[in-house]
């Protein structure tokens, strides 16, 4: 197994589990499937406009069959509380599913988000 990616669009498995958005309320994103995946994981968050008060937490979660979720254990962003921001955080998953746990908080929440997990491709 390589830990080196350098051409992510044929090397990765990734897909987006919140799609861009404005949220003013907690959110479960979509599953990704990473069963094609192989050794560490990435996830990358990125924000627009968060309104002024609005705190963005964002752990990640996993799954065998998504009909349970289980947190990841290194699977946390660090809190967001202003606008345009980007995080990128790597973390490993025991199950085939990943998907991010959105919590929008403050007395008018309002924020732009969006994020996406993937993984290194199996290399046979």
């Amino acid at each position: 197994m390589s830990t080196k990616l350098t051409d992510v669009p044929t090397q990765a498995t990734y897909g987006i589990t919140l799609a861009p958005a404005v949220r003013t309320a907690s959110a479960n994103g979509t599953a990704v499937d990473l069963g094609d995946g192989d050794g560490p994981c990435f996830a990358i968050l990125m924000t627009g406009t968060v309104a002024a008060g609005t705190t963005v937490a964002v752990a990640l979660e996993e799954s065998d069959d998504q009909s349970g979720w289980d947190p990841i254990a290194d699977g946390e962003f660090p809190n967001v509380t202003s606008s345009n921001q980007k995080r990128a955080i790597p973390f490993r998953r025991s199950r085939r599913y990943v998907r991010a746990a959105l919590t929008v908080s403050g007395s008018s929440p309002s924020a732009g988000t969006a994020a996406l997990v993937g993984q290194q491709k199996k290399t046979f």
